[in-house]
């Protein structure tokens, strides 16, 4: 249906090029780069960076996108048209390359290498903070420059604090200062006189999923949270209006192009933030989509205002994919677009990089996040990132820290942990992946092996948003820490300012787990994209579910069987060591009937339900919990907790346990159990079937 409502309204403008003073324009576009700077497939497969060409099996890399940069600007001008190259936001956090951020910028100085015109910005560049944020687009100033930045519905807050203050020194809220980095606008004018204005937001969805922006706030209605995703879209609106107006109105733009990190929803093209906008909001002419990681050809959509058409493209993510999207203007200012000349172009190991300021960049800050003492462990003793990290994740003691090999750059970046014969599949939308059970295993494992908690710990929860990637098993079988990294690499600690989301540990009522389960089961059935983000399962638990029954209520009485999807959950008593497989206690039964075998049996009574269990997970998942409404608690006291933060877990030294590290120093330690392998129970091709969460009943998805 989308395909040919697409086709037929962009059909309609094919060939209507207007009058004979048509000029032409090429918007080349990518979103969520994601610090993709080295292609993947695995990372440890493009490293040192190479100019020989593949089989494809490599995606991405910086270097090949500029080589598909380069010939897409030489189409343009061969066909007389100018081009602009944009991006959608998220062009950082993912990859190990994000660490050096803050003090060195790779990704936005790759963005000013590749000769992008205008970015925006997502949510994850916010992952560490707004002071953070501000410190990494100043290193990037003094390296040499950052591409200008749209942002149109931020907002600062009234009482700033260090981190917003310094955020918004950089900030330009009328569009024309060009000495500052980041602009409610900007406006472009290309080498044929095209003046072409530029907008940028950050949509409901995505802001509700940066708990560290705060005070920081993007369209908040006042009225209403950032959860409440009709008032917040309204306020986007509200937010887009006069800016577009006052383009063109003032500044007399011939195009307006919004950069959106809002996204489309390819299950329910209706509720796409991005197709609102367009129809919602007069004036703009093309929306370069992100945050969805959504592969969307153009599609093309009539504002009811302007009765003008509004292109909305989409360029996957991580460097995957360069967009064209190519418009005429006449002299009336009439925005028209030819199907045919839209084109999402695959950057892969068939392309040749050979980018020689790209490349040294690249292979600098791998050496540096291995070399560069990073970390005081003594008034007189630093070590690197690389150094520490690893130590902490295979050692757990940094008494004797492992130490790159000054001769061989990549040595630590790419320290293998084990083999692989197969490839374990990150997320999978609405579905239980080996990716996302392979985290949840290492989180109950490394709280299982901290010698100090003075009670077990009964589950390890982790959500689907967090799982960045699967692993590859590539050309070698080679598992190295970088591809590790990548699979869990997102967050800070806003404690010790340091990468990473850490660790938590908490107590939870058993009512209170059933309820984030049952809100996996909304997910399966309601289908959406994002909030297959909220897909969690556990370690040490599984639990059967069945759509026909109805959602829970959380108005309801949470301690009614019949409230609810969840029917049964199963603990794992013995772990066993890393292997969570055997549930051999069953704490809740929606089916469990009295003796009489006829009358329900409260076996979700109170005493039951308001049990308290012990549950590690991330601190993001942590904050988003307690955000909507749970109540975490100190799970050897009980007492409710001031904040999520109180629940970090710290090793003997004081060190935060990151969700990499123990992702790491699991696989490090199976392997090492197993040969030197990771295990076959991570192998889908054996696993084949949910064992976490298991649908029951006639409503089960295919």
């Amino acid at each position: 249906m989308r395909a040919l409502f697409a086709f037929g309204v962009a059909a309609a403008f094919i060939g209507c090029s207007g009058s004979s003073s048509s000029r032409q324009l090429v918007l080349i576009h990518t979103n969520d780069e994601h610090s993709h700077v080295l292609g993947y497939g695995p990372e440890f497969d493009d490293f040192p960076p190479s100019q020989a060409t593949g089989s494809g099996a490599i995606r991405g890399g910086a270097a090949r996108r500029a080589t598909v940069f380069a010939s897409e600007r030489a189409r343009a001008k061969a066909a007389g048209a100018d081009s602009l190259t944009v991006s959608a936001g998220d062009w950082t956090m993912d990859t190990l390359i994000e660490v050096a951020n803050p003090v060195t910028a790779p990704d936005l100085r790759v963005l000013k290498l590749l000769n992008y015109d205008v970015v925006t910005l997502g949510n994850h560049e916010f992952d560490y903070g707004p002071g953070t944020l501000a410190t990494m687009i100043s290193a990037a100033i003094a390296a040499g420059g950052v591409p200008p930045i749209v942002s149109s519905n931020i907002h600062f807050p009234s009482t700033p604090t260090a981190g917003t203050t310094a955020l918004r020194a950089l900030y330009d809220p009328s569009g024309g200062d060009g000495g500052k980095a980041i602009h409610k606008s900007w406006v472009i004018t290309t080498p044929n006189g095209l003046k072409v204005g530029f907008v940028g937001i950050i949509g409901q969805d995505a802001a509700f999923k940066a708990p560290a922006k705060s005070p920081i706030t993007f369209s908040l209605a006042s009225c209403c949270g950032e959860s409440i995703a009709p008032a917040v879209m309204a306020q986007i609106f509200d937010d887009l209006k006069p800016t577009v107006a006052a383009l063109h109105r003032d500044q007399k733009v011939d195009v307006v192009v919004l950069l959106s990190h809002s996204g489309v929803n390819t299950a329910n093209l209706d509720a796409s933030e991005d197709l609102q906008i367009a129809r919602n909001v007069p004036g703009i002419d093309v929306i370069v989509s992100g945050h969805t990681h959504d592969l969307f050809p153009a599609m093309v959509v009539m504002n009811p205002v302007t009765q003008r058409p509004v292109l909305i493209q989409q360029a996957g993510a991580f460097g995957q994919y360069v967009g064209r999207i190519q418009l005429s203007v006449d002299g009336n200012k009439n925005v028209t677009f030819n199907a045919a000349d839209q084109a999402l172009i695959a950057v892969d190991d068939k392309i040749a990089g050979g980018n020689t300021a790209i490349d040294d960049l690249v292979t600098g800050t791998v050496a540096a996040l291995e070399q560069g003492p990073a970390i005081k462990l003594s008034p007189t003793v630093s070590i690197s990132f690389l150094e520490y990290t690893l130590t902490q994740a295979e050692l757990g003691s940094l008494a004797a820290p492992l130490m790159h090999d000054p001769a061989h750059v990549g040595s630590l970046y790419f320290r293998p942990l084990g083999k692989l014969g197969f490839d374990v599949p990150g997320g999978i939308r609405y579905k239980e992946s080996q990716g996302q059970i392979l985290v949840a295993d290492s989180f109950l494992w490394a709280a299982e092996n901290m010698a100090t908690l003075k009670k077990p710990t009964d589950v390890g929860i982790f959500a689907q948003g967090e799982l960045r990637e699967g692993l590859q098993m590539g050309k070698t079988g080679t598992l190295a820490f970088a591809d590790v990294f990548r699979v869990t690499p997102l967050g800070g600690s806003p404690i010790t300012g340091t990468p990473g989301y850490p660790l938590c540990r908490y107590g939870l009522l058993l009512a209170e787990i059933k309820g984030a389960l049952d809100l996996t089961t909304a997910n399966l059935a309601q289908q959406s994209p994002s909030n297959s983000d909220f897909f969690v399962l556990a370690a040490g638990m599984k639990f059967e579910f069945d759509l026909s029954r109805k959602p829970f209520d959380p108005g309801g009485n949470p301690l009614d069987p019949n409230n609810g999807r969840v029917t049964k959950i199963s603990i794992a008593h013995d772990h066993a060591g890393g292997v969570y497989e055997t549930y051999d206690q069953v704490i809740y039964d929606a089916s469990h009937l009295a003796a009489d075998g006829k009358t329900p049996d409260p076996f979700f009574g109170s005493a039951n339900a308001l049990k308290p269990y012990t549950a590690v997970m991330s601190l993001y998942v942590g904050l988003l919990s307690s955000v909507g409404g749970v109540k975490l608690k100190n799970p050897d006291t009980g007492a409710v907790l001031g904040s999520p933060t109180d629940g970090i877990l710290h090793r003997d030294d004081g060190s935060e346990i990151k969700e990499w590290e123990a992702l790491a120093g699991y696989i490090k330690s199976q392997s090492a159990a197993n040969g030197g392998v990771v295990p076959a129970r991570y192998n889908p091709a054996v696993s084949t079937t949910a064992r976490r969460a298991i649908c029951v009943g006639a409503s089960c998805p295919q």
